[in-house]
Protein backbone atom coordinates (compact mmCIF):
# COMPACT_ATOMS: atom_id res chain seq x y z
CA UNK A 1 0.00 0.00 0.00
CA UNK A 2 1.53 3.32 -0.98
CA UNK A 3 0.89 6.20 1.42
CA UNK A 4 -1.09 7.75 -1.59
CA UNK A 5 -3.87 4.73 -0.89
CA UNK A 6 -6.67 5.20 1.40
CA UNK A 7 -7.64 2.33 3.72
CA UNK A 8 -10.81 1.24 3.29
CA UNK A 9 -13.44 2.00 5.29
CA UNK A 10 -15.54 -0.72 6.95
CA UNK A 11 -19.16 -0.61 6.71
CA UNK A 12 -21.22 0.61 9.35
CA UNK A 13 -24.14 -1.21 11.16
CA UNK A 14 -27.53 -0.47 10.73
CA UNK A 15 -29.21 -0.33 14.45
CA UNK A 16 -32.90 -0.47 13.90
CA UNK A 17 -34.78 1.02 17.26
CA UNK A 18 -37.65 -1.35 18.12
CA UNK A 19 -41.22 0.65 18.86
CA UNK A 20 -44.70 -0.45 20.70
CA UNK A 21 -46.90 -2.02 18.70
CA UNK A 22 -50.55 -2.02 19.48
CA UNK A 23 -51.09 -5.31 18.06
CA UNK A 24 -48.78 -7.11 20.47
CA UNK A 25 -51.69 -6.65 22.97
CA UNK A 26 -53.73 -9.06 20.99
CA UNK A 27 -50.96 -11.73 21.93
CA UNK A 28 -50.40 -10.88 25.31
CA UNK A 29 -53.33 -9.15 27.18
CA UNK A 30 -51.57 -7.89 30.34
CA UNK A 31 -49.29 -5.87 28.45
CA UNK A 32 -49.65 -2.14 27.11
CA UNK A 33 -48.34 1.12 25.82
CA UNK A 34 -45.53 2.60 28.34
CA UNK A 35 -45.89 6.36 29.28
CA UNK A 36 -42.28 6.36 29.09
CA UNK A 37 -42.60 6.42 25.14
CA UNK A 38 -42.71 4.16 22.53
CA UNK A 39 -39.47 2.42 23.12
CA UNK A 40 -40.80 0.68 26.06
CA UNK A 41 -44.06 -1.95 27.27
CA UNK A 42 -45.96 -1.29 30.65
CA UNK A 43 -46.66 -5.10 32.54
CA UNK A 44 -50.20 -4.43 33.76
CA UNK A 45 -49.57 -8.08 35.95
CA UNK A 46 -46.27 -6.60 37.62
CA UNK A 47 -47.09 -2.73 37.23
CA UNK A 48 -43.66 -2.46 35.62
CA UNK A 49 -42.11 -0.67 32.76
CA UNK A 50 -39.47 -2.27 30.66
CA UNK A 51 -37.62 -1.60 27.24
CA UNK A 52 -38.01 -3.08 24.21
CA UNK A 53 -35.99 -1.03 22.13
CA UNK A 54 -33.69 -4.03 21.21
CA UNK A 55 -35.26 -7.24 21.58
CA UNK A 56 -38.94 -5.80 19.90
CA UNK A 57 -41.67 -8.28 20.15
CA UNK A 58 -39.13 -11.38 22.09
CA UNK A 59 -38.59 -8.66 24.64
CA UNK A 60 -42.69 -8.68 24.98
CA UNK A 61 -42.90 -12.74 24.75
CA UNK A 62 -40.06 -13.30 27.33
CA UNK A 63 -42.20 -11.56 30.05
CA UNK A 64 -45.03 -14.41 29.73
Amino acid sequence: MNMSETPEKKKARLRYDNVFKTAWTDEVHFIKHSRKGNKFAFCEFCRTDFSINHGGHSDVTTVI
